[in-house]
């Protein structure tokens, strides 16, 4: 609903609970959901690599599921290599 409020909140590492991002890993090369509060985890900050990125943002699981999906099959329409995730954004 407010997306300057998200934006503002991802930019500060201020974890929102029914927020989830899909990450793209450059070093492992594919995607990952997270929860904001594993985004932004002692634990996962530490282990970041500052190459990895926020491709999408969704409220809930189940909505982060279905935007993957999504940018799956939009690669696929667009003949983007299903192998190469850094690709299809």
């Amino acid at each position: 609903e407010n997306l300057e409020m998200v934006v503002y909140g991802l930019k500060r590492n201020i974890p929102m609970p029914p927020l989830y991002c899909i990450v793209y890993r450059r070093k492992k090369n594919r995607m990952e959901i997270w929860s904001s509060i594993e985004l932004f985890s002692q634990r996962i900050v530490k282990a970041q690599n500052t190459e990895d990125c926020i491709v999408g943002i969704a409220y809930g699981k189940m909505e982060g599921i279905q935007l993957l999906s999504y940018i799956v099959e939009q690669a696929l329409i667009e003949n983007k290599e299903i192998q190469n995730p850094r690709q299809w954004f």
